[in-house]
Order: structure tokens, then C-alpha cells, then sequence
């Protein structure tokens, strides 16, 4: 598993494709319901972020087929107790959940949301993670079928991360305030509770300097 991932590193696309074409991926799979082995399984979660980092439609529409079970195997590494392996899984959603709608209300289904709530409303987890989450929250809110609850606990998330003393945690944060003002939501109640709730946390002089 250790070879697979670091040939796929950085999400290089002939190779991926050289994975799917030998039949591999539908093995690295079967090897995922081996829970248990948590070496494994953070190999197999590795191997996953870095397929899905290329960005490219067609192999995330291929890997992400019913069968081979990989939204499920993600909602259930982001609960895991260890920490990187967590960290690789949240990092998988959150490249999956680049500019596309559709996949962030799939996403949303997870208990994504609660996890990013937990790692960044805490001092006790490690700043890699923390930055991973910060990423994921930052592509949540591209999402345009926001409610007020979704509204209020990501203002609150967005506007703790903000003043964490960390320059690639503001950047991403910054990027997640930025993403919620662009989107218009659907209603104009939504859009003033949205603006009014911002302006109630006071982070508009932080965001500008």
C-alpha cells in the first residue's frame, strides 16, 4: 500500500490511471473494511487524498461509484480516534468538496460538519489538523443551500480559527469568509441573518489587516 501511495503522490494522473487500468482500486477497496489495522487503514486514506487531489472528473466520478463504498469508508475515518488518519480523511472531503455543490450536500450528510466543529472549537489537537480543517471549512462554505443553523455554527467555527496565531489558518479562514459574503443566498432573510451575524462577532477589522 505504502508503494501505491507515494507512486500516486501529488495526484498524478497517469499514474492513477495506470492504478484504475491494472484493476487496483476496486482491491485497495476490499482492503478497506480491515478497520482494525489502523496502519492500513491511514495508507489506504492517504491513497485517497492524494487520487482525489488531481482534480480530474473523470477518476473522481470513477472512484466515487456506489461499490466501491468510498463517501462511507471517509464518514467513518473522520470519526477515528487517531488523529492523522482523521486529518487525511478530512483532507480527502475537503478536495472532493472543491466548486462542486452537489458533492458538498452529499458531504453534508456525513458528520463532516460536527468533526470540523469539534477539532477547531478546541486547544487540544495538533495545528496539522487544525489546517486541514480550515481548509474544509473554508470549501463548506462555497455551499448555496445554506440554513440559518449552518449559517451561525460556521460563523462561529470561521470566526475562532481567525484569531489562531497561525499564518496558513487565517489565510483558509480568511478564504471561508470570503466564499460565505460571495454567495448570495436564497432567501433575503437568509442573507441579512447571514450579514448581521458576521457583523456580531467582530471580525471585520481582523479580516482587513
Amino acid at each position: 500500500m505504502g508503494f501505491i501511495r507515494e507512486t500516486l503522490c501529488k495526484g498524478n494522473i497517469a499514474m492513477v490511471k495506470k492504478v484504475f487500468e491494472a484493476d487496483l482500486f476496486p482491491l485497495i477497496c476490499k482492503f478497506s473494511t480491515a478497520t482494525q489495522y489502523k496502519d492500513l487503514m491511514l495508507e489506504i486514506t492517504w491513497i485517497l487524498t492524494n487520487i482525489t487531489s488531481s482534480e480530474d472528473k473523470e477518476v473522481i466520478n470513477y472512484i466515487l461509484q456506489e461499490k466501491f463504498g468510498v463517501m462511507a469508508y471517509l464518514s467513518e475515518m473522520i470519526q477515528h480516534e487517531d488523529e492523522k488518519l482523521k486529518e487525511h480523511a478530512i483532507w480527502c472531503f475537503a478536495n472532493l468538496m472543491e466548486g462542486n455543490t452537489e458533492r458538498i450536500k452529499q458531504i453534508l450528510e456525513t458528520s463532516l460538519f460536527e468533526t470540523l466543529s469539534s477539532i477547531c472549537l478546541t486547544d487540544k489537537v495538533r495545528l496539522g489538523i487544525v489546517r486541514t480543517a480550515a481548509w474544509a471549512l473554508s470549501n463548506l462554505m462555497r455551499y448555496s443551500e445554506k440554513t440559518k443553523e449552518f449559517i451561525s455554527d460556521s460563523i462561529e467555527m470561521l470566526s475562532t480559527m481567525l484569531f489562531i496565531a497561525d499564518k496558513e489558518v487565517a489565510a483558509d479562514t480568511t478564504h471561508g469568509f470570503k466564499y460565505l459574503l460571495e454567495i448570495e443566498e436564497k432567501t433575503d432573510e437568509l442573507q441579512r441573518f447571514k450579514l448581521d451575524t458576521i457583523a456580531e462577532v467582530s471580525v471585520i477589522s481582523k479580516l482587513l489587516e
